[in-house]
């Protein structure tokens, strides 16, 4: 892990310096890299957490890296963190700390780095450590000039509620076990629907991991989601087996696992497996997002305060992917998956998306939508003439 600290003064207001430092437009006065605004976080903002932005690195080395705001504290705390970048990154946190003085304000950008490549750390930091000071030295001439200060952060959400996380995680645990079973028993019946059951397992175990990791912010609210991702998945499983009619795209995934190609076994199972992620992706994951957020947290939370611990999740599709193909037959395994086991983690996840299933793509629409639903909640609620919320 290589941290990297930089410091400057300004001579304006911690105020002005917070636009300065969050806003996209204002960022764009005094860094070298250009920074995008791509979707706003809490409240509609882009200075909290939840937003979304696209930061473009000068030449010679062209990266693009795209975050999330993790915590918004104005006018004091910003931290973001990269969810999608080179390949070669494993770990990027950024955390900008702002500190009244006597002549105006102080910065402190504190960035931890982790790189897939060893060696590649010190190259990397020296190169950021110039482009990022000087960055902050013209920061410094533009806040002579400061924008009027971003408005003062309104006071709106309740505190929350102590939660029992034991007892949602004895729920996550039992679930977790229920898939396995149902895995166990579709591998005793030499059941093709065994592989795409199997990962969903695995999905459901490193989520618990991750919590355990202590890797979020909101760890009840992922406890809570698992039990609800598995009413969609059981539901549909269950109803496919009975010869019910199902939603259409988990009919699509079950019908395609049971496919067979003996010249190309591992075709129809590859061809099942991702018509099961999508049918989760597109299909369970905004209803779930939705509903548990509407049950639990619109009273206290903003729909947007969880999208960082959301792409944090990403990793479990990762990790569950390496497991499974660990398990699968050699024989089951096209050729340019085998040679990939030779990659790094994040280089190979990054080719199986690009090969197959864009997940991480298709993840992050997936958590707009449950804001649609949401948002049309609210609209309901509105119409009810009861107060909407979140």
């Amino acid at each position: 892990m290589r941290v990297l600290e930089l410091n400057q003064d300004l001579p304006c207001t911690v105020e002005q310096a917070w636009r300065l430092l969050t806003d996209p437009d204002q960022m764009n006065r005094w860094s070298n890299a250009k920074i995008v605004g791509n979707n706003p976080g809490v409240d509609g903002r882009f200075d909290r957490a939840g937003a979304l932005r696209t930061v473009i690195t000068p030449a010679p080395i062209r990266s693009v890296l795209r975050e999330v705001v993790v915590a918004a504290q104005q006018p004091n705390v910003f931290s973001y963190r990269v969810y999608s970048g080179p390949a070669t990154v494993r770990h990027h946190n950024g955390r900008i700390e702002i500190a009244e003085t006597a002549a105006g304000s102080t910065v402190r950008w504190t960035v931890e780095m982790a790189f897939v490549v060893p060696g590649l750390g010190p190259l990397v930091e020296r190169g950021l450590r110039k482009e990022l000071g000087a960055s902050l030295r013209k920061l410094a001439d533009e806040s002579l000039t400061p924008p009027v200060a971003a408005p003062n952060p309104v006071a709106g959400h309740r505190p929350r509620d102590l939660v029992d996380l034991h007892s949602l995680r004895a729920t996550a645990i039992s679930t977790q076990a229920e898939q396995q079973s149902i895995a166990d028993d579709l591998r005793g019946d030499e059941d093709p629907k065994q592989w795409f059951a199997r990962v969903y397992a695995i999905v459901t175990e490193e989520m618990i991991g991750l919590v355990d990791r202590g890797g979020l912010q909101y760890p009840d609210w992922a406890l809570r989601l698992i039990p609800d991702f598995h009413v969609h998945y059981l539901r549909n499983l269950q109803g496919y087996m009975r010869g019910e009619e199902i939603e259409q795209p988990w009919q699509v995934a079950w019908s395609r696992c049971e496919q067979t190609d003996p010249k190309r076994p591992i075709l129809p199972i590859i061809s099942g497996m991702l018509a099961g992620v999508r049918a989760h992706i597109e299909s369970d994951l905004p209803r779930s997002l939705a509903g548990v957020y509407l049950e639990n947290y619109r009273d206290a939370n903003h729909y947007m305060d969880f999208r960082a611990d959301y792409l944090a999740m990403a990793e479990v599709f990762a990790v569950a992917s390496d497991r499974l193909l660990e398990r699968m037959p050699q024989s089951f395994k096209p050729l340019w998956v085998r040679a990939s086991v030779r990659l790094p983690a994040e280089v190979r996840s990054a080719l199986l998306n690009k090969r197959t299933f864009d997940i991480p793509k298709h993840r992050l629409a997936a958590f707009g939508y449950g804001y649609e639903i949401v948002l049309d909640s609210d609209e309901a609620a509105d119409e009810d003439g009861v107060p909407a919320q979140g």
